[in-house]
Parts: C-alpha cells; sequence; structure tokens
C-alpha cells in the first residue's frame, strides 16, 4: 500500500518505479519466475519516504533508492513464498452498488489554492503555479456547470478458498483498508480497481484546515468533492458486498 512514486513527478524517466525494482530484483533471485502480477493497495496516504526530506518537503528519489526498496521487498516476496501451498478452491464473487455524495456547499476560491500551493511548496516556479492556474479555471467552469449530486459506483468481493479479496474503485487511505481488514480477516484490500473516482478519505480528513484529498486533489476527478460520510457510504457498500457470500 504504497504510491510507485519514488522517482516522483520531478522526474524526466520512463520508469515502472518500485513495483519495476521489484519484478528485477525477483527476476535475479529466481530466473524460473516471471508473469507478477502487481496491485496497489490502500496508498492514498502513503508516498515512500525515499521522496520526503527532513523538512518533509518532495524531493526526488534516485535510481538506487529504487534498487534498494525493490531488493528487500523482493527478499519479504521469496521469504513468504516458502511458507505458501497450492490447491483447489471454489471462487466465489459479489458486488455491491451504491452512492457516493457530492459535497454541494463546496466553493472553489482560487487565490486560497494557490497561496496554499506557495506556502506548500516553497517559492514554486511561476510555471508550476501559471498550469495550476490554468487547471483551477477549468476545474471552477466545471463545477458551475454542474448539477450532479452524487456518483454511483461498484466494488467487489472475491472469495477464494479462505481468503478474500475486496476491489475499490478510488483513491483510499490506509485506514479504511486496515478497518476492512479488521472486520474481515484474511483479506486483501485492492484500490484503483474497476477505475478510479477520486480520492475517498476518513472524515477526519475533513476537520483539516487544509487537505489535499478532501479539496484540490478530488477535482481533478470530479466537478466537486465527496462529502464527509463517503467512507462511511463505501464501508457500507463493502459489508453489503460480503453479505451476498454468507
Amino acid at each position: 500500500a504504497c504510491h510507485p512514486v519514488v522517482l516522483s513527478s520531478k522526474s524526466k524517466k520512463i520508469s515502472r518505479d518500485y513495483p519495476g525494482a521489484v519484478d528485477n530484483a525477483l527476476t535475479r533471485m529466481n530466473d524460473k519466475l516471471s508473469g507478477f502480477l502487481w496491485t496497489t493497495g490502500c496508498a492514498g496516504d502513503i508516498n515512500p519516504i525515499a521522496i520526503r526530506n527532513r523538512n518533509k518537503d518532495f524531493q526526488a528519489g534516485s535510481i538506487e533508492d529504487l534498487e534498494r526498496i525493490g531488493n528487500r521487498l523482493a527478499k519479504e516476496l521469496m521469504f513468504m513464498s516458502k511458507k505458501t501451498t497450492t490447491g483447489r478452491h471454489e471462487i466465489y464473487y459479489s458486488t455491491a452498488n451504491l452512492d457516493l455524495h457530492f459535497d454541494m456547499l463546496y466553493v472553489l476560491d482560487k487565490q486560497v489554492v494557490i497561496e496554499e500551493l506557495k506556502n506548500k511548496y516553497k517559492n514554486p516556479e511561476q510555471d508550476f503555479l501559471d498550469r495550476y492556474s490554468r487547471f483551477l479555471d477549468i476545474a471552477k467552469k466545471r463545477l458551475e456547470e454542474s448539477n450532479q449530486s452524487r456518483l454511483n459506483i461498484d466494488v467487489g468481493v472475491i472469495r477464494i478458498g479462505g481468503n478474500n479479496i475486496v476491489g475499490l474503485p478510488g483513491e483510499i487511505f490506509s485506514s479504511t483498508g486496515l478497518k476492512i481488514k479488521k472486520q474481515y480477516p484474511n483479506t486483501m484490500v485492492f484500490a484503483y480497481t474497476n477505475g478510479v473516482v477520486g480520492y475517498i478519505p476518513p472524515s477526519s480528513e475533513y476537520d483539516k484546515k487544509i487537505s489535499y484529498a478532501t479539496g484540490r486533489g478530488q477535482i481533478i476527478y470530479n466537478p466537486r468533492p465527496f462529502d464527509r460520510r463517503c467512507e462511511e457510504y463505501l464501508l457500507n457498500g463493502v459489508n453489503e458486498a460480503f453479505s451476498y457470500l454468507s
């Protein structure tokens, strides 16, 4: 559960980032292994530590950082693979359909967002601010023209033997994934499945004075952010999907 952004958006390299480094490391350890399936968990609020300095500002990681992370994860995967067993199991699948409600009172204040960016990035380049300003103009127009109050989504559960896989179509926070895993043991939670509808943060995130996940981070995907109960709606959908398997 971590964004694959070790090299960060500042990098000009075409890369598979740390998932690719894990793939390479596993192949070096055992050249008979191939065809890895990589999935991203609830990484909505998790980035690699390599891209933060002591001042907590974003910075680009290096190729050496990728190799270090890849080797470490690959060793853990090789260790875990020795404990796995194979067998024949029945597979069950269920889905639940739900609505995520938008915050109809949301107001996009362009100047507030620009000042927030200036404070966060400490003297950002003017080109960056100009590009973000153009994006905000587009987002504000889209917001003014839209009267959509909700977004319909599906969540899914796959059961294989005594194990479950939950698929959620958005940027999900790690705390949400942990809530699901606590309620349903032996469960893996995959985010970004069957599309991405944006951030679906917990209600506590809405109490912060400034939160990327409840404001400008959401209007990248939709005309306006979801309301503060969006995680609640999502978890209710997961519970409904599980109920069909019992």
